[in-house]
């Protein structure tokens, strides 16, 4: 399932999405928020601070600055959080969904590559080298279907595994529902 590279000397025919496509796109974009939902939770649970300030602290920032709070937070915790952390953030599907995520999310449809693979203009940046990097990532529709399915299933686990259904329940609840002054609706007749 791994992005295949496109050189320079190869053509991508122009074309867009097909429904298949987007519906896998929503999906993945979907489960991927969930795993993030996890990711903020998994750093309230460390910081030991309410969800409102949670919410507060970690609105504006971006999931690989959340990811790099939750590994140094979970290794000054416990060998139990850091192990947690790893199994989840540090596997090498969950950093491919990640990928996957940010150039269908964030990059630029450049259009097919001769197998029918999308391909998608995304930057990355290298905090360390203090580079950008552009670079053309090309999938198919299954394969996001199944990284968008391997996200679906992961957050499952996590919720089943840590015992957090209960914590669940409260993001499945309506928040938006009439006003209770709302002009009532009236029957017909």
């Amino acid at each position: 399932m791994p992005s295949v590279p496109v050189t320079d000397s190869e053509k991508l025919v122009p074309g867009g999405l097909s429904d298949e496509a987007l519906l896998a796109i929503g999906r993945l974009i979907r489960a991927f928020a969930d795993l993030e939902e996890y990711l903020n939770y998994f750093i309230e649970l460390l910081l030991e601070i309410s969800p409102t300030d949670a919410t507060v602290v970690l609105s504006r920032v971006a999931i690989s600055r959340k990811l790099e709070m939750a590994r140094m937070l979970s290794t000054k915790q416990s060998e139990e959080d850091s192990r947690v952390f790893k199994g989840i953030f540090e596997h090498d599907m969950f950093k491919e969904i990640y990928k996957c995520r940010n150039a269908v999310a964030h990059g630029t449809l450049l259009g097919l590559h001769r197998n029918g693979d999308y391909a998608f203009l995304t930057d990355r940046s290298d905090s360390q080298e203090n580079t950008l990097l552009r670079y053309v990532y090309s999938i198919s529709t299954e394969s996001i279907t199944s990284y968008a399915t391997i996200a679906q299933q992961s957050f499952e686990k996590l919720v089943r595994a840590n015992r957090l259904e209960s914590w669940l329940k409260r993001y499945s609840q309506p928040t938006v529902g009439p006003h209770p002054r709302a002009r009532q609706t009236r029957t017909p007749g």
